[in-house]
């Protein structure tokens, strides 16, 4: 898959840079991307969102800017094929829900 496409679904599906709170709009990522490929990246940002929530900067770090940079950072480590904005997406969901 194209990073860049990815990393369109995953501001589109959180809602990162739209929204004032994490969305998680499975609709809207059909309707940017169609049907077939929605449901695909659909999947596939489900399971990167999974990946990303195993952090454990929710325990470790002091504040939500240091939960958001530390949870980016490990995701980065795993994922360097994609491209940054995905991990900015997850860290405001993942600080958002564990505020």
């Amino acid at each position: 898959m194209d990073a860049t496409e990815i990393s369109r679904a995953a501001a589109t599906w959180t809602g990162w840079g739209h929204t004032t709170w994490p969305t998680r709009d499975d609709a809207a990522v059909v309707e940017e991307f169609g049907a077939a490929r929605g449901t695909e990246l659909l999947a596939l940002l489900r399971s990167l969102e999974e990946d990303f929530y195993t952090s454990d900067a929710r325990i470790e770090a002091p504040d939500l800017a240091s939960m958001g940079r530390q949870s980016s950072k490990e995701f980065r480590q795993r994922h360097p094929e994609l491209e940054a904005e995905v991990a900015t997406a997850f860290a405001w969901c993942y600080t958002f829900d564990f505020k």
